[in-house]
C-alpha cells in the first residue's frame, strides 16, 4: 500500500462510469465533503479503483436509475458511500 490522495482516485472512477452509463440514462451525482478532499490513505490504488468500479456496476445492474457517490470523514474514519 502507498499513501494516496483519495479524492482523485474516487473522482476518476466516478467520471469513467458516468461516461460509460450516460447512454443508459443513469443519473450520476458525487459529493465530496471539504475535509475529505485532502485525505490520504495507505491503499493499493488499482484495487480500490477496481472495487469502486465493481460497486458502481453492481448498483446500475440492480436497476438503479441513479448512482450517488459520497466521500466523507466521520469520527476519523474515511467513508466512501455508493
Amino acid at each position: 500500500p502507498t499513501a494516496t490522495l483519495l479524492f482523485p482516485v474516487v473522482h476518476e472512477v466516478f467520471e469513467e462510469k458516468r461516461l460509460q452509463y450516460s447512454p443508459n440514462k443513469v443519473s450520476f451525482k458525487i459529493e465530496i465533503s471539504p475535509d475529505a478532499k485532502m485525505i490520504f490513505a495507505a491503499i493499493q490504488e488499482d484495487e480500490l479503483k477496481r472495487t469502486l468500479s465493481n460497486l458502481i456496476d453492481n448498483s446500475v445492474e440492480a436497476s438503479a436509475d441513479a448512482v450517488f457517490v459520497k466521500l466523507f470523514v466521520e469520527q476519523r474514519n474515511i467513508i466512501i458511500s455508493i
